[in-house]
């Protein structure tokens, strides 16, 4: 999974030298996030996020992960509007995190670049005796999001291991007659080899919500027409 994907200049949180650093909305929103067409999703969040995207496995070093499809282009999304205000339904917790995350040792770190942070505005990150309100709402939250990473994790690994995932290959015909593109390298569940779940696994996954989670997933398949909106109706596998 991309950590650290808007990420500029990542630098670590230090008490002392960051004692004065503040926090605020920044005037541009979401605008960081526009060049790309996809981001890192947990499992958690599948639901609200298929209503107008897609969600589906790509496979890294470490394994499958899932991603959420918010543009068929390779050039960025459109879900945002040119002050930065978000036009879908739900923003990822990968993208509202910024520009706070954890490194893979559990430290804080930020974007040193981001207008979300100054010295003069916002709300401060350090008081005289320790973490401010405002920075113990951002380590909740980012703790949050990675025991739910690591929930995602241990279900793709299930997944992977019975088999359940492949590859899925989409291909979009622009309207006006131009070349098609394909996008590949995207893996979903198999529909047949998941409905031969039986027994303690399918009971486990119930518990685990990772049945609902697989289905959450299936059918954001369909919002891929609204991704390609500005384009005929991508091709589905068989």
């Amino acid at each position: 999974m991309s950590e650290l994907l808007f990420y500029e200049k990542p630098v670590i949180l230090n008490r002392e030298r960051h004692k004065k650093l503040r926090v605020k909305a920044m005037d541009d929103g979401f605008a960081f996030s526009g060049g790309v067409n996809s981001v890192p999703l947990t499992g958690i969040e599948f639901f609200e996020a298929s209503r107008d995207m897609t969600v589906l496995f790509n496979k890294g070093k470490d394994g499958y992960f899932p991603v959420v499809m918010m543009s068929l282009s390779s050039s960025g999304h459109e879900l945002v509007d040119a002050q930065g205000n978000w036009q879908g339904s739900y923003v990822p917790a990968f993208i509202r995190r910024y520009p706070f995350a954890l490194t893979a040792d559990g430290a804080v770190c930020f974007d040193e670049t981001s207008r979300a942070l100054s010295e003069t505005e916002g709300e401060l990150l350090f008081t005289e005796n320790g973490n401010s309100p405002a920075l113990e709402r951002v380590l909740a939250f980012l703790h949050q999001f990675e025991t739910e990473v690591r929930r995602t994790r241990d279900f793709c690994e299930a997944l992977a291991q019975k088999g359940l995932l492949a590859p899925f290959e989409v291909e979009v015909r622009p309207r006006d007659g131009g070349r098609a593109v394909r996008l590949q390298g995207l893996h979903a569940v198999n529909t047949q080899k998941f409905s031969e779940l039986r027994g303690d696994t399918l009971e486990l996954w119930f518990t685990k919500s990772w049945v609902a989670w697989i289905y959450a997933h299936l059918h954001s398949i369909g919002a891929l027409g609204k991704l390609s909106s500005d384009k005929a109706p991508p091709s589905r596998p068989h």
